[in-house]
């Protein structure tokens, strides 16, 4: 039988779980808005645009789906009638799913979309620079999902160096050799998705051997 101490530790695990639950639905709501409201900046006029923004659409599209899957996700984690441990996976995933195919390609597709739909260079570069800056401090902080997911130190920053150099390089493909920004465009996605599930995998693995050790 749970101990009044252990069933305290539990409802207060519960509650902290419920808690990152209600952020994470308010978090990927507004983001969802803020991807559909750069997709829906150009989507009208998408066909009188070069092909350079209607690449970052489909990455903002995806990005929004992305948003709304993981806001569905933390919605349902108050309802499961499971135990805190599969609460907290249910938490992992949105996580997973908010960050890398969310935020990350977000912030790779916001300066292709200014790079299409203005001329002006300083907005371009400013733009630029907000968001692959963003995304590198951001990748290498200890907020990020792979600060807590690689436990080396090469790891994380290996990590973080191929995220920045698949989102730069499209960028600078975009800008210097649009012909070739469609397999670079697949091949950024592919490779982004990749090393997302490689970071997923990476902390599964962790976990079975934690668990096994116990």
């Amino acid at each position: 039988m749970f101990t009044i101490t252990q069933r305290s530790e539990r409802f207060r695990d519960d509650e902290d779980i419920l808690t990152e639950a209600n952020v994470g639905v308010r978090f990927c709501s507004f983001l969802g808005t803020a991807s559909l409201f750069f997709t829906g900046l150009v989507i009208l006029r998408l066909d009188s645009l070069p092909f350079v923004v209607q690449l970052p659409v489909v990455y903002l599209v995806v990005s929004a789906v992305a948003f709304v899957i993981s806001a569905v996700i933390y919605a349902n984690v108050s309802g499961i009638d499971e135990k805190a441990v599969s609460r907290s996976r249910m938490i992992q995933m949105g996580n997973w799913i908010s960050e890398y195919p969310g935020m990350y390609l977000f912030l790779i597709a916001i300066p292709l979309v200014i790079l299409g739909v203005t001329a002006n260079l300083l907005v371009q570069i400013a733009t630029a620079a907000a968001c692959y800056g963003g995304l590198l401090l951001y990748s290498i902080s200890p907020f990020s999902l792979d600060h807590r997911r690689f436990s080396g130190v090469a790891s994380r920053i290996g990590n973080t160096i191929l995220l920045v150099l698949f989102s730069v390089g499209l960028y600078l493909v975009a800008r210097l050799a649009t012909d070739y920004l469609l397999p670079a465009g697949i091949f950024s996605l592919v490779a982004i998705l990749g090393l997302s599930y490689f970071s997923l995998s990476t902390q599964n693995v962790a976990e079975t051997i934690t668990a096994a050790r116990k």
